[in-house]
């Protein structure tokens, strides 16, 4: 008798096992198709954003770029970004948004083609921006 519990408990236990890394591999698949927090958004927006700015520093001077809004739209899988940005010259704070369209594979990607924030950059056809969800092969 106790043989036969101890058999069975053990069973149940790999099963339990089993039934969970069966769920975390269905988590990451579904984290991976659905959208992105806003959140998440912001932070990967505004840390590219940053990086770009940050490596036109010394040209530039310091340049404080935010995130003011993000909004998703589900009808056309599309995010819309305001961000602002002081000028590090004269001090006045700018204003745009951007579009970042999926393409259907995870990544969000756009131009910013706002003639005062890509001019002293250097840019003349836009900053390329993207955001991307996680892959589905990764753990996190």
């Amino acid at each position: 008798m106790l043989v036969a519990l101890l058999v069975a408990n053990f069973a149940n236990h790999r099963k339990i096992a089993y039934l969970r890394a069966e769920f975390a591999d269905l988590k990451r698949d579904v984290n991976a198709q659905r959208p992105l927090s806003e959140r998440e958004v912001a932070t990967q927006f505004h840390d590219r954003l940053s990086t770009v700015v940050d490596s036109n520093r010394d040209t530039m001077g310091v340049i404080n770029v935010s995130v003011r809004d993000v909004r998703y739209s589900s009808a056309a899988d599309s995010y819309k970004v305001e961000f602002a940005w002081t000028d590090a010259t004269d001090h006045k704070t700018w204003f745009a948004e951007v579009i970042l369209k999926s393409d259907g594979y995870g990544s969000y990607t756009s131009l910013i083609r706002n003639e005062p924030f890509i001019t002293p950059l250097g840019y003349k056809n836009g900053v390329p921006i993207e955001v991307k969800t996680p892959s589905p092969l990764s753990d996190a």
